[in-house]
């Protein structure tokens, strides 16, 4: 992990002749190397600061930016809890400080919290009056302060004009990154609606940006908070783990720092990493700063506060290596065009006005009988479907080329997911 303390106190020793012989030694020799390590920015709830410390939020929005090249930033991410309470103070005070990114060129990608809801009263951090679980989907105040052409990487969103649920791309790293955020225990249809996201990019590394995944004890919580729809565990169930392309899923919501690994469905590693300090000095100005190294497959974590310019030196600093990201075109189709080999598609890709056939395999008759195909543009559009599924399924695209997600429910509940590409 870059030791930001220790280059600070070389930076001051560096004359001006220096730093133009090491530049054009960077630029002749290194430019490549220096691509593929990034450096992710991610804010933990800044609740407590946009609520009563903007200094500390300030602080962390300007070094970002001082940062950008340095540390080659190319987005930032907030795992939401953006603001305290419901109140326009608040959300001004979040609005100047995301305007400095605006202003600097830098694209972010932020998840809701409950508190950026009207679940939360309008000077408390306590429940609204009302339905709590209606108030939470109620989101006007982020819509208008943040619109969805404020988010410059924003791809598409569940809800036409609402970033609740949002996706974004970019490059870093001489790889294609997706992020995709969710709302606060989401409800099933934003969860349908990101398993067609993430089958339609099976070449993208995925980062998942929810505000509540694990809780304090370091395990995916089972709980929907009282108040939300889905809890984490299921949500994990029903999407994270089905996909072979998530590599992230950044959280926040309970104290402190976690992380954790699991295996998906199809053998891959899913890194899941919570951030939240407010209850430590209303955050303490800390980020969750994540450089990825592409060319080593390493991920390093470490907690660091511009405001007060220390490093945490516990269990929120760590490395992952032998990190397996999402390289090959050819492979990772092959993966997703058959997940767990009871899925086989072909031919793929298919020609114009072409048929091509779904052959399910490991799957009952009987839990056949009352399944389920859907076939969806890029756009999550559906353009298919038909309740008489069998073992052998053949099937018309539209004339438009392009990739195409299919899913099959089965009678049972379960699904499993499949691309096609049409040239």
């Amino acid at each position: 992990m870059i030791k930001l303390q220790q280059l600070r106190k070389q930076s001051k020793k560096i004359n001006l002749k220096t730093i133009s012989a090491v530049c054009l030694l960077l630029v002749a020799n290194t430019s490549f190397c220096y691509a593929q390590k990034f450096v992710l920015p991610v804010f933990p709830d800044t609740q407590g600061e946009v609520g009563g410390k903007t200094a500390m939020f300030y602080s962390q929005c300007n070094w970002i930016i001082q940062q950008k090249e340095l540390l080659n930033i190319p987005i930032v991410l907030h795992v939401g809890d953006i603001v305290n309470f419901d109140n326009i103070t608040h959300w001004e005070n979040a609005d100047k400080g995301f305007d400095l990114f605006d202003n600097a060129n830098i694209p972010y990608a932020v998840c809701l919290g409950n508190h950026d809801t009207e679940a939360v009263g309008v000077n408390s951090g306590g429940a609204a009056p009302g339905n709590v679980n209606l108030n939470l989907r109620k989101t006007t105040k982020f819509n208008t302060y943040f619109p969805v052409s404020r988010f410059t990487t924003q791809k598409g969103r569940y809800e036409e004009g609402k970033s609740d649920n949002a996706y974004y791309t970019f490059e870093a790293g001489g790889l294609k990154w997706l992020v995709l955020s969710l709302e606060f225990c989401a409800r099933q249809g934003p969860v349908d609606w990101a398993n067609t996201i993430v089958s339609a990019y099976p070449t993208y590394n995925v980062i998942v940006l929810t505000h509540f995944h694990l809780d304090a004890s370091w395990a995916i919580s089972t709980s929907n908070a009282g108040y939300g729809d889905l809890s984490p565990y299921t949500i994990f169930n029903q999407f994270i783990k089905k996909h072979a392309n998530i590599l992230l899923v950044l959280s926040g919501h309970l104290g402190n720092s976690a992380y954790r690994v699991d295996s998906g469905d199809n053998g891959n590693k899913i890194y899941q990493i919570l951030q939240d300090y407010q209850d430590q000095d209303s955050g303490g100005g800390y980020l969750r700063l994540l450089e990825i190294d592409t060319k080593l497959n390493t991920i390093s974590a470490e907690m660091y506060s511009p405001f007060y310019n220390i490093t945490k030196q516990d269990n929120s600093k760590f490395q992952k290596i032998g990190v397996k990201f999402i390289t090959d075109v050819t492979e990772n189709l092959e993966v997703y065009n058959n997940p767990n080999r009871n899925i086989s598609v072909y031919p793929n890709p298919v020609k114009a006005n072409q048929n091509f056939t779904v052959r399910i395999s490991g799957i009952s008759d009987n839990d056949l009988k009352d399944s389920e195909i859907s076939l969806y543009n890029i756009q999550g559009i559906r353009v298919y479907n038909s309740t008489k599924v069998e073992q052998q399924n053949v099937v018309n695209l539209p004339p438009i080329g392009g990739l195409y997600t299919g899913h099959l429910v089965t009678d049972n509940g379960k699904s499993y997911n499949f691309n096609i590409l049409k040239l």
